[in-house]
Parts: structure tokens; sequence; C-alpha cells
């Protein structure tokens, strides 16, 4: 009887852990797959008439790629939306672009409830509420982390110059993608063809050159899906203001706003991730 206890313990354990970690990582989720930067506004469009391939549109992408080292989102407001029931918090992110990405998480009062950050092996995420930290990897871990399996892709959704679209294209030897109209007028969807599994699509707009959405699935047990609301000029570079972010993972469904209120290039900002003493550490 005492032998069945400890596994139920054992069990319960493991199945909060796996509970406050998938809430958690939704929450990184919600911040690392949002962002798409655009192009600077001063930038000539493309009509849809004009190159209307794959090799065209690839080119106009590359044009309007913009050179920052550091992003400090000075402030984010984020609302949850899980399982009809709604959450809410604050903070900010900062990145120092190749390195890392730390993000602040924030109760209505001004608490930090979390802190996270994502380098090219790691994601580790502090819990001060339950005083304990989460560490994992992304390609080993992808009960936890889902479609973000690389710290490239993590950072690309969240900075990107539309490099992701344009690696993608740039990798593609046999034809993978094509390219139609979008619903909206001057919008262009790239899209992965043939029977896969897990396939990308790209939704650009072409008045500014700028992905407007992305989506990708893994056949039909996981589904990301990022729309850019609203955009801000911020230094004379097109950045996201207001961003929905759709996440299924089998039974799950999640969906979150992102609003962008302050953001700041080439600053010196301060990254440093501390673990506090005493907290437990619980590899995923």
């Amino acid at each position: 009887m005492a032998g069945s206890k400890v596994i139920k313990t054992t069990k319960e354990k493991l199945h909060f852990v796996r509970k406050i970690s998938i809430n958690i990582i939704f929450i990184c989720i919600c911040l690392i797959c949002t962002g798409l930067t655009g192009c600077k506004t001063t930038k000539n469009s493309i009509g849809l008439t004009y190159e209307w391939n794959v090799e065209g549109v690839k080119e106009s992408l590359k044009k309007n790629k913009i050179a920052v080292n550091t992003i400090w989102i000075k402030k984010y407001n984020c609302e949850i939306i899980e399982n009809w029931k709604r959450k809410e918090f604050y903070g900010d992110i900062k990145i120092i672009k190749g390195e890392r990405i730390v993000i602040t998480i924030k109760s209505g009062i001004g608490i930090e409830m979390a802190r996270i950050l994502l380098t090219k092996d790691s994601v580790k995420i502090i819990d001060r509420i339950k005083k304990e930290v989460y560490c994992g990897g992304y390609n080993n871990k992808k009960e936890y982390f889902g479609l973000i399996d690389c710290y490239k892709k993590a950072e690309d959704l969240l900075v990107s110059n539309n490099s992701m679209v344009i690696e993608e294209l740039e990798q593609d030897t046999g034809n993978g993608y094509s390219i139609k109209s979008g619903e909206n007028r001057n919008e262009i969807i790239i899209y992965e063809t043939g029977m896969k599994k897990r396939i990308k699509r790209f939704t650009i707009g072409m008045d500014n050159n700028s992905i407007v959405e992305y989506m990708e699935k893994n056949g039909e047990m996981e589904m990301l899906k990022v729309t850019y609301l609203s955009w801000n000029n911020v230094e004379n570079i097109k950045f996201p203001k207001e961003i929905k972010i759709e996440i299924s993972k089998g039974s799950e469904k999640n969906m979150g706003i992102i609003k962008y209120e302050r953001v700041e290039f080439d600053r010196q900002i301060n990254t440093k991730f501390n673990i506090p003493d005493g907290y437990k550490v619980i590899n995923l």
C-alpha cells in the first residue's frame, strides 16, 4: 500500500509539472510566435502583376530586410483565452539577435510571475509563484514546445526581416512551394505543395512586402497560426502593434492577443538571467 501511494504521488507530481509547464510554455509560445517585422516604410512596394512568381517575390522580400542588433519591447499586454477562460498579463521582451531572448511576465498589480530565457540550445522558465525553474531543449522536448523547434525559428517569428520565408524558399530545390492570390487585395500566399504531414504557409502583403499571417500545421494534431492585426512605425520600420495567436494541440485550443506599446531598437539592454537561490530545477 505504501508503494502504491508513492507511485500515485509521483504520477500526480508528473501530471502537475506537465500541466504547469504546458501553461507557461503556451505563454512563452504566445510571445515568441509574434512580431514578424515588416519592411522599412520608405521602401517601394510591388504590385501583384509584377514578378508574379516565387523567385520574384523572394527577391522583393530580400530588399526589405532591416538590420538591428537589439530589440527592446518595453511593454506588451497579453490576453489569453484558454478553454473559454481569460488570463491577462504584461511585461517586457529583450532580444539580442542570434543570442538570446528574455521575457518577463507580470500580473496586473506589477508582481513578476515568471521570466523566460530562450537561447540557441535551451529554454529556461522561472516560475516565481511556485519557486521552480523549468529547463529543456527544443527538438528533444516537442511535447512541451510544439512547433517551436529551434531558437532560430523562435527569434525569427519575433523579429523577422522576412528571413524565415526567404530561407524556406532558398532551400527549396524541388518546386516545394507554390504561389496564389490571397483572400484580400494585394495579398499573396506562398505555400508548401505535395503530400506532407507538416506544412507551412506564408501570407504576404504586397503593398509593403511584409508577412501578415503565418500558419503551420503538423497533420491534424498541431496547428500554429499568427495573424498581424495592426502595425506601428518604429524608427521608420514597420513593426507589429497587435497580434492574434491561435494554437491547437490535440483537443487543446488556445488563443492570445498581444499588443506592443513601446519598442526601441539598438539600445543597451540587460539580459541577465539568474536562478534564485532555493528554487527547484525541473528538467522537462
